[in-house]
């Protein structure tokens, strides 16, 4: 069955301005969200990640400026939509689940109240039936009803981004940007989530943008995984396509970075030097002053997306040298 294109960005550039200069969090990335899918996308911190989320719905504010690029939704150009046309699609048919539940949640307001207001904004239906559909949808998400009388703060971690999840299923959302959705989660709570966010992925045929640095967490649920360097997208493929040959040396780096238990007669690796200051990135590839294999052309050229193998990408100048060769060999 040949797969759906739900959200195509395209040459998608978010700056912020600051007192210090223009910093440039995401940089000219292209990709495209598929049907159905969850797609994870990881980093490390300051890597443009969350900025990237917040940008598919429009939501920066401030010093925080979408400067260029397309984001086509189901055909739509929401880059050309008005403020109040924005205002309809976010959580009619784009969700988001932040980071911290208990910011994002108003402590003064019942969790009823909440999953109201957001079926209210958005349908002409009564309070009444608002309040039923609001019993509904947190049931399913294994929260009793009567809790809907509760405030944020007489919830757990786990039963408050359940409530976030709600919000997100209130209106039937077909994508939700999902932002580091299990950071103030506990290990066993973090399971329970996964497994519930996989259920109802298969239950409603959602679309989920995962935005995590937890590795682990993607390999569990993800079917495809792009990881974010310095505001550019580096390599995209399917989980195992990535996590089992990683092609991008900072791809590599990432995976080894991971502590594994059982190697226990090995040292832990780290990748050399810092990422870099986004107000004045390098010239290049971003990922050059720490890549073991870097090149001439690597720190005065743009490595663009290539296919690598099958649906893996990468952007990296390695592999134009081998395909060269390939080539010349016939």
């Amino acid at each position: 069955m040949q797969e759906e294109i739900l959200y195509s960005i395209r040459d998608l550039t978010v700056s912020y301005h600051t007192r210090a200069g223009d910093v440039v969090a995401v940089d000219d990335v292209t990709m495209d969200v598929m049907s159905g899918e969850i797609l994870g996308l990881v980093g490390e911190s300051g890597c443009g990640k969350s900025t990237l989320g917040k940008a598919l719905l429009r939501l920066h504010t401030g010093l925080a400026e979408i400067t260029s690029g397309e984001l086509v939704f189901e055909g739509t150009d929401l880059m050309k939509l008005a403020p109040r046309e924005m205002t309809n699609i976010r959580g009619a048919k784009l969700g988001m689940i932040f980071q911290d539940p208990m910011t994002s949640l108003n402590p003064v307001q019942r969790i009823v109240d909440h999953i109201k207001e957001t079926i209210l904004a958005h349908e002409a239906v009564s309070e009444l039936v608002a309040e039923q559909r609001a019993g509904e949808i947190i049931e399913l998400l294994g929260i009793r009803r009567e809790r809907l009388d509760d405030y944020p703060h007489q919830m757990s971690g786990g039963m408050r981004q359940r409530v976030m999840i709600s919000l997100a299923l209130a209106l039937h959302a077909e994508l939700v940007v999902a932002d580091e959705p299990t950071t103030s989660l506990d290990v066993i709570v973090e399971a329970k989530f996964l497994d519930l966010l996989k259920d109802l992925q298969e239950k409603f045929n959602l679309t989920i943008l995962m935005i995590t640095h937890n590795i682990g967490v993607v390999a569990e649920v993800a079917d495809r995984v792009a990881v974010m360097y310095a505001g550019k997208i580096m390599e995209i493929g399917t989980v195992d396509e990535v996590f089992l040959k990683p092609k991008h040396p900072y791809t590599q780096g990432l995976l080894s970075s991971v502590p594994n238990i059982k190697l226990d007669d090995k040292d832990l690796y780290h990748m050399e030097g810092m990422p870099p200051n986004l107000l004045d990135p390098p010239k290049g590839c971003r990922f050059h002053p720490r890549c073991p294999y870097v090149m001439d052309k690597c720190r005065s050229q743009v490595p663009q997306l290539t296919v690598i193998e099958g649906r893996q990408k990468a952007a990296c100048f390695l592999y134009e040298e081998v395909k060269a060769r390939e080539v010349v060999n016939g």
